[in-house]
């Protein structure tokens, strides 16, 4: 399998690390065999699932 990702953003220098902390999380959870809402990425998130907008 090969993935392509691109990422367009306003802040890319601030929001690189976030991201690659968050695929490292997603990357671990499947893994262990986890999925859905990792509850360990919620400090990374602007609006977590669950949080008012």
């Amino acid at each position: 399998m090969s993935l392509d990702v691109k990422l367009k953003v306003h802040d890319p220098g601030g929001a690189a690390g976030v991201n690659i902390d968050l695929i490292r999380l997603a990357a671990q959870a499947l893994r262990s065999g986890r999925g859905g809402y990792l509850p360990e990425a919620a400090s990374l998130l602007k609006s977590p699932p669950g949080t008012p907008v």
